[in-house]
């Protein structure tokens, strides 16, 4: 396994705050830096707000004191043009070894070679890992990114809002409920849309 592998793997391990982790070198490789004794630098992209982005560096800062022969060069962005930023990194391939993806671009970009099958890292343990589960970083039955972890919806309802309608929530059971019950709350009007 060449050094860069090795290295990033391990920052893959230490900055798990990612959502999704990916090989996301898409047919560029690292080299080796060699002003400083054999040091690897790898790349790894995230966005967030200031507080993700703090908290990302002082993992990265702390994951580098404790490997000296690992860089890592942040790659922060916003939530505002991420499509945007993803797209033009991936189209341009200039995107970072190490990238959190949003679930969607796993199909997106992962097929044709797309990532990097992770499957090719031998010492990655992904038998830790509940096969159902890695499923969601597959393509074409390659391993292109590790899942962190999983989003549930839920829906949220203001229960005075209901009351102050003379509606009980606690008999509202099904979808159906739900729709009737929204017949009887006040209507907010937005331009000429009307909505519940």
């Amino acid at each position: 396994m060449k050094k860069w592998q090795k290295a990033a793997l391990s920052a893959v391990t230490i900055l798990s705050v990612v959502t999704l982790a990916a090989g996301c070198s898409a047919g560029r490789k690292k080299a080796t830096t060699s002003d400083n004794k054999g040091a690897v630098e790898i790349s790894f992209s995230w966005w967030g707000n200031d507080q993700r982005h703090k908290a990302t560096q002082d993992m990265i800062d702390n994951f580098e004191k404790e490997n000296p022969d690992i860089k890592i060069k942040g790659e922060p962005s916003g939530f505002g043009d991420l499509d945007q930023v993803f797209t033009t990194r991936y189209a341009g391939n200039t995107l970072a070894d190490i990238s959190t993806l949003m679930y969607g671009w796993v199909p997106q970009f992962g097929q044709n070679g797309g990532f990097y099958d992770l499957t090719k890292i031998k010492s990655l343990a992904l038998s830790t890992y509940d096969k159902e589960f890695l499923k969601f970083g597959q393509v074409d039955g390659q391993q292109v990114a590790v899942p962190y972890g999983e989003n549930t919806l839920v829906m949220y309802l203001n229960k005075s809002e209901y009351e102050r309608n003379g509606i009980d929530v606690s008999k509202l059971k099904t979808w159906d409920d739900y729709v009737e019950a929204a017949k009887k709350l006040r209507y907010c009007q937005y331009g000429t849309k009307k909505f519940v």
